[in-house]
């Protein structure tokens, strides 16, 4: 009879899973802080996180792969953090408002130029990625524009949103077009502008203006022309 050491196996489990988080946070330091994305190689990730060339390539199948992984994990983290901070507010306006001050905060993140930096044909679904990672990335997104439409549902059944039936689409418009105005004015991407009215206002006050003019067009007694 073979006896299998289970705690041995468990040691194993416990390295791996150290391995994978230090390279993570490796290419984290790399690509949000020191570097960017595009100009850190697999060999420097390998180098600076303290592990062979060959048992990154274990980890991950390449370097898209690890620039998703970051992106979901800041997404769930975040999102599981905007969920609970609507779940303290008693009404549907209130909880609108959360969401906004939440996506204000959000411009502040460093780890948000994620985004900026995931290549675009992977956000075109044109790259075929291995893994589930992708469609782990995805499922995120969906869960948070569910979780937000149902806070604009509960303020259309309420009353405080009048002339929109349609919450995933107001949930799809809000998130979209943060997510575009950050990857076209944050101050990372400006350096593909060389003039235009544009760049005489900052990120925060863009979206303070989007902000005012979205809140005033759902809460108005007569938002449609």
């Amino acid at each position: 009879m073979i006896c299998v050491d289970k705690n041995r196996f468990s040691r194993v489990e416990q390295r791996k899973r150290e391995t994978k988080n230090r390279i993570l946070s490796t290419c984290e330091r790399l690509f949000v802080y020191e570097k960017t994305y595009t100009t850190v190689t697999m060999r420097e990730i390998a180098k600076q996180a303290d592990v062979s060339t060959g048992a990154l390539y274990l980890h991950f199948k390449n370097k898209e792969e690890i620039l998703a992984t970051l992106f979901y994990d800041f997404l769930q983290d975040h999102f599981t953090t905007l969920e609970r901070r609507i779940m303290a507010k008693s009404t549907p306006k209130e909880r609108i408002f959360v969401i906004f001050d939440f996506l204000a905060e959000l411009i502040q993140e460093p780890r948000l130029v994620l985004y900026i930096q995931i290549p675009l044909e992977i956000q075109t679904n044109d790259f075929d990625g291995e893994g589930t990672i992708w469609d782990k990335l995805t499922l995120a997104y969906e869960n948070a524009i569910d979780n937000i439409s149902k806070t604009f549902e509960q303020a259309i059944e309420y009353g405080d949103i009048r002339g929109y039936d349609d919450p995933r689409l107001l949930s799809i418009t809000l998130l979209t077009t943060f997510m575009s105005l950050f990857r076209t004015f944050h101050k990372e991407m400006k350096y593909r502008y060389h003039s235009g009215p544009a760049l005489t206002y900052t990120i925060e006050e863009i979206f303070g203006m989007f902000r005012t003019t979205f809140l005033k067009g759902i809460f108005s007694p007569n938002p449609t022309l």
